[in-house]
């Protein structure tokens, strides 16, 4: 830039290398993030791992009958557990199996319990995790896009209100009488 004889240049202002509120951006994305972790957590363990045998309810009461079962955790309609001896199905080989079971299995099998007892089964149930807190958990990525995108939303809307005076000359027209 060139400088007229006499003018002096403008004072140059340091630069901070973060705006202020940077930190709330920080803070967000690490919370996002560590939000998203914890979500695909699950699906994470189970790439992990071996694929465990996937198995119908009646061979599930089939290998029970054989005294196949160590142990068997029952949580709504999922059961997964351990086998003593190796199970191949559908291509799969391992003693560890995930199955499907009728919801409330004591009640609509009434003899799916007392079976587990005489083969000496260790049985686990646990309470079905479903109900507000797995909604809330399910949608609550969804809540937080959408507040995130109504910012960013309000936030070009207000840096667009000047976007429509580009181009126009900022130079003020002087009427007659004030230069009396």
């Amino acid at each position: 830039m060139a400088l007229r004889p006499g003018q002096t240049p403008p004072p140059q202002t340091p630069k901070t290398p973060r705006q202020p509120g940077s930190w709330l951006r920080l803070a967000l994305l690490a919370g996002l993030s560590l939000y998203i972790v914890i979500l695909l957590s699950p699906v994470l363990t189970r790439l992990g791992g071996p694929a465990r045998v996937d198995l119908s309810y009646s061979q599930l009461v089939t290998q029970v009958e054989a005294g196949n079962v160590a142990d068997i955790t029952i949580q709504g309609q999922s059961a997964q557990g351990d086998l003593k001896a190796l199970f191949t199905n559908n291509g799969v080989t391992n003693t560890q199996f995930t199955a499907t079971v009728p919801d409330n299995v004591g009640l609509t099998d009434p003899t799916f319990f007392p079976l587990l007892k005489s083969n000496h089964v260790t049985t686990v149930v646990k309470a079905d995790t479903g109900g507000i807190s797995s909604l809330l958990i399910t949608f609550l990525p969804f809540l937080v896009l959408i507040a995130i995108w109504i910012w960013f939303v309000r936030r070009s809307g207000q840096a667009a209100q000047g976007i429509f005076s580009f181009g126009r000359s900022r130079a003020r027209s002087r009427s007659r009488r004030s230069d009396r």
